[in-house]
Order: C-alpha cells, then structure tokens, then sequence
C-alpha cells in the first residue's frame, strides 16, 4: 500500500476527524522533536492528546514521560504549539533538577515539591512557570 492508500483505508476505519488530528499531532511531535535534540540536548518525548481537566491546557505527565495536550484545543495551533513547548520546559526543569547541583536546581526541586497546578494564582508565580 502506498501513502495515499493507507490514508484513504484510514479514513474508512476510523474516519477523516480522526485523519486529521492524527496528522495534526504528527506536526507537534515533528516540532517537539527539534525543540528536545536541537535545543534542550535531550531525547525526544511522546506528544499525545489526552481528555485533560477544562482547565488544563496541557500538562508534563512524569511517570510517562509524555506531553499531554488537550483535545479541545485541536483547533488552534499555535495554542498546541505554545502548550507544547511550555511542557517541554517542564521536561528540562525535572532533567535539570535530577542531573545539577545548583542554586536554581534546588530552587526549582522546591518549587517542583510544592506544585500545585490547581492553584490558579499561587503556582503560576513559581520560578518554574515564568
């Protein structure tokens, strides 16, 4: 099967909404990618819509190593792209923090043992989130 194929049995399978975030995303993870190897010097994370909370744009999820983006924002990418790189600065903090001894790394340690991303005004005043 070639491209256009796979795509045509796709849409059949799963429908052209589907085609289109799964492309969507395939766009996300291709700028994730260069953000992560070019300018972080880290390995690349996955970048998945998941069905966050109303209020949560996005978020880091550490235990999976993966960028969480909200489906209903599907339809504004720069809103994705934005999400997608203020994440993967919480993949560099969490690196920066688990590979430095620094003044800023425990600042941010203590920032990160503190964070709580349901408090809408106290932790967009943390180091970490500027």
């Amino acid at each position: 099967m070639n491209e256009k194929e796979i795509r045509e049995e796709f849409v059949k399978l799963f429908g052209e909404e589907k085609l289109k975030e799964e492309d969507l995303i395939q766009k996300l993870q291709e700028y994730a990618n260069y953000i992560c190897e070019e300018w972080l010097g880290l390995p690349s994370v996955p970048v998945v819509f998941d069905d966050l909370a109303k209020t949560s744009e996005a978020s880091f999820n550490i235990e999976l190593g993966v960028v969480l983006l909200n489906k209903k924002n599907k339809d504004h990418i720069l809103k994705l792209l934005k999400s997608t790189l203020h994440e993967l600065e919480h993949y560099y903090q969490l690196y920066y923090v688990t590979h430095f001894d620094t003044p800023k790394a425990k600042r941010w340690i203590k920032e990160l043992q503190n964070y709580e991303a349901n408090d809408l005004l106290g932790h967009h005043l943390q180091e970490i989130e500027l």
